[in-house]
């Protein structure tokens, strides 16, 4: 995503796109600011509790998928249960999280010209800043689905997985 520092190559739609990502940060439980001071703090907790995981599970996925007006936009029971059993028992509830401790912003890595990458979605302005370190060799317009798009959009994300990686055979 763009950075603070992008900011002056922008163009208006991306600054737009940088505004509103900076707003949708901003709402409801600052979880990256949470597991960027203390990861494993948050670790101890969901490795320790399946209900405490189960409990985080559920606010986040609410958070970033149900909305009261569309409530079959819901990730489905049996998926939230299963991701919380294989997160728990193979204990990497907390690891899935140590990537963001000491990060002060999200960006795109540098330095992976060397490996295809392929981006399920993403606004295409934002392409761009992708390319100045990366070799991005897939980004489809339109693809569907929230912030846990393989858990609520399995087929279309199984589907474009497959066209990624054909195009590397």
């Amino acid at each position: 995503m763009p950075t603070e520092a992008d900011l002056p190559r922008l163009d208006e739609a991306e600054q737009a796109f940088y505004h509103q990502m900076r707003q949708w940060a901003g709402v409801g439980v600052d979880h990256h600011g949470l597991l960027r001071a203390a990861p494993q703090t948050l670790s101890y907790a969901w490795q320790d509790s399946p209900v405490g995981l189960l409990a985080w599970l559920m606010h986040k996925f609410k958070e970033f998928t149900w909305t009261a007006d569309v409530p079959e936009k819901a990730i489905d029971r049996d998926l939230l249960l299963t991701n919380a059993t294989v997160w728990w028992f193979t204990g990497t509830s907390g690891s899935s999280s140590w990537f963001m401790y000491d990060n002060t912003a999200f960006a795109w890595p540098r330095g992976q010209n060397l490996v295809p990458t392929g981006v399920y979605s993403g606004p295409p302005g934002v392409r761009r800043l992708a390319e100045r370190d990366n070799r991005i060799t897939h980004w489809p317009a339109g693809n569907p689905g929230s912030h846990f798009v393989a858990m609520d959009e399995p087929y279309a994300y199984a589907a474009d997985l497959r066209a990624f990686f054909a195009q590397l055979r």
